[in-house]
């Protein structure tokens, strides 16, 4: 449970309620530095395709952004608008810097966080999902919008980029100024992995083991 859905418990009377963040293997998304040298940036997203991931204003987003730089963006899982999605980036005429990959192993989708420059969530609704966590874990910069328990976690500026839902020229303005400043990309790749450490399987299994004490 996010910090959202603890307070939504304790108005309903509920006071004992603990809140426990999801805990990531850190290890297994070290990045290894240098091996991308084509120039292009590319943006990823991880997530099932539901309306919930607010994915049609990402499309948008790089409608506004073609052709004023070389970049590429990666949705990577299944759901019930993946067609849909992919009509739209046809229609926007960014079919050819959208690349759907569906499903992925864990191996393949690890090689996606390790090798992809910038992490894009640009959900309608969210509580903390681990692929925020994972991509931190990656040392990815992150862009996300700032919904439900995003921001008790994720600080504008510090450790990612928050923007607002179904906003899709802010999406795009975020995008371009990570594109163009790559001293900002190191900021928040740095920041974004110390808070990963943070929720780390170590560091949970350590809160859940002094609650189960506390009992």
């Amino acid at each position: 449970m996010d910090k959202s859905g603890l307070e939504i418990l304790e108005k309903a009377g509920i006071k004992k309620g603990i809140y426990v963040p999801n805990g990531v293997d850190i290890h297994k998304f070290e990045r290894k530095p240098g091996e991308k040298s084509d120039g292009k940036t590319s943006f990823l997203f991880v997530g099932r395709l539901e309306k919930q991931k607010g994915l049609e204003y990402l499309i948008q987003a790089a409608k506004f952004l073609k052709g004023k730089n070389d970049f590429e963006i990666i949705i990577v899982g299944d759901g019930e608008e993946a067609e849909n999605l992919k009509k739209t980036a046809t229609e926007f005429g960014v079919d050819y810097i959208i690349k759907f990959t569906g499903k992925l192993s864990e191996h393949s989708l690890i090689e996606q966080y390790t090798g992809c420059d910038i992490f894009v969530l640009p959900s309608l609704w969210e509580g903390l999902p681990l692929t925020l966590l994972e991509a931190a874990a990656a040392g990815l910069p992150i862009i996300v919008t700032d919904v439900g328990g995003i921001s008790s976690v994720f600080t504008h500026g510090e450790n990612a980029l928050l923007v607002k839902a179904r906003n899709s020229r802010e999406l795009a303005g975020k995008m371009q100024e990570l594109m163009s400043d790559k001293e900002l990309q190191k900021t928040l790749s740095t920041s974004a992995r110390k808070l990963a450490e943070k929720y780390s399987w170590e560091n949970s299994a350590k809160q859940l083991e002094n609650i189960y004490t506390d009992v």
